[in-house]
């Protein structure tokens, strides 16, 4: 299984650096050095990218969630309902990338132990930060264009979740012609809230796991851990069987047709696989799904929303490059510190080393008097991956690299 580390502001093009005191072995977001101290990153990359990867906790920064520890048994069936998870959601517009990783925010949240089933995060100030700013970002000019999971991992690490009360999500109306104008940023109803800047955050993520090629066991163990996960798969209602809730659509060899971001938040070895529909003269050969948490509302199926995937499904699970599957594994109550960062929405573009697996980095921030360099963030596409972080103070054109922290 290929992992990717992702305290997702990497040093490759965006390395974030925020201000504490200069903190042990940390993949995380950092804090500043001495003034002028430009920040070098020297991350080796290792050269296969097998199973899960977990960044190391921030030593200096409270208030950190501790993942639990990874069970060395795994469960028949897992279903977390009803206290386990949030409650279900309407998307309405084309957000499903937005709402699937809110829910599975949530999900950890819970797992955590920092909410309850209550909680309600906002996805309508995902979108904000999304779209076109006269600033930059990521060119979403309308509701209903596509998303990509960096977006939504960038913008929980960048700027951190916000409550729905503050920020509640605009529903579609009904009359088709006010649709077609609040589908538009700027337009209608859809205008930037007026408390963007101001609402509270309520959480930031410290850390980030992507997955792919992961085995049925290994995602199992990431639901157990983390809550749930960020999964794919493509949405044909066709395929959905109305009385049973369950779902599956064998692969035709066109991984493109992944088009719906959901949270998988449990599964069931024995789920009977005569619920299945036939679909082209086949039904899958083998018991088992995967528990869907969707976002198409209450009355979406007869399960309240929820849905069961095949683990035959041909798509759910399977990678698209830009299209991510993913879990949160670091959570925590947002920390009052400075951050330097090359690009307030995250990553957008990634780099592989062509020799040995070894790659430098370097950035130049000018700090505060007395700031401290405590976290950096960055990616690593490799389980076991090795990195050093630098400090290197500099004098005009002479400058000394210090070691700050290794892992």
């Amino acid at each position: 299984m290929n992992m990717k580390l992702r305290r997702i502001i990497p040093v490759v093009i965006a390395s974030t650096l925020m201000i504490g005191g200069c903190g042990g072995g940390s993949a995380k977001e950092s804090t500043a050095a001495p003034a002028e101290t430009p920040a070098v990153t020297e991350t080796p990359a290792a050269t296969e990218t097998p199973a899960v990867t977990e960044t190391p906790a921030v030593t200096e920064t409270p208030a950190v969630t501790e993942a639990p520890a990874v069970p060395e048994t795994i469960p028949a069936s897992f279903d977390p309902r009803p206290d386990g998870v949030s409650g279900i959601r309407e998307q309405q517009w084309g957000t499903c990338w937005d709402f699937s990783g809110i829910s599975t925010l949530e999900s950890g949240l819970i797992k955590a132990g920092f909410e309850d089933a209550s909680v309600d995060l906002s996805e309508e100030d995902v979108l904000w930060w999304a779209n076109t700013q006269p600033d930059g970002g990521w060119a979403q000019m309308m509701r209903n264009d596509t998303g990509f999971s960096a977006m939504l991992t960038g913008y929980v690490e960048m700027v951190g979740a916000r409550a729905e009360a503050d920020i509640p999500y605009l529903p579609m109306p009904e009359d088709e012609t006010q649709k077609y104008e609040d589908m538009v940023y700027g337009e209608g109803n859809n205008q930037r809230p007026v408390n963007y800047d101001t609402a509270p955050v309520l959480y930031e993520v410290t850390d980030s796991i992507y997955f792919r090629d992961a085995s049925p066991e290994e995602i199992k163990k990431m639901i157990l851990t983390y809550g749930a996960v960020v999964a794919m798969y493509d949405d044909n209602p066709e395929k959905l069987n109305e009385e049973t809730g369950a779902y599956w659509y064998p692969s035709v060899g066109d991984l493109s047709a992944t088009n719906h971001a959901v949270s998988v938040v449990g599964w069931d070895d024995n789920y009977p696989k005569e619920n299945f529909l036939e679909i082209d003269g086949k039904k899958p050969e083998n018991n088992g799904a995967w528990l869907i948490k969707n976002s198409y509302g209450t009355d979406y199926g007869p399960l309240g929303g929820y849905i069961y995937i095949s683990y035959e499904d041909g798509y759910l699970f399977k990678l698209l490059d830009e299209q991510y599957m993913y879990a949160f594994s670091g959570i925590r109550k947002p920390v009052d510190q400075k951050r330097y960062t090359r690009s307030e929405f995250s990553a957008v573009s990634s780099w592989t080393p062509e020799n040995d697996g070894r790659a430098v980095f370097a950035n130049v921030y000018e700090f505060g008097a007395g700031e401290k360099f405590s976290e950096i963030s960055f990616v690593t596409w490799a389980k076991g991956g090795q990195y050093e972080v630098y400090y290197a103070p500099m004098d005009g054109e002479k400058g000394r690299a210090h070691p700050c922290s290794y892992g």
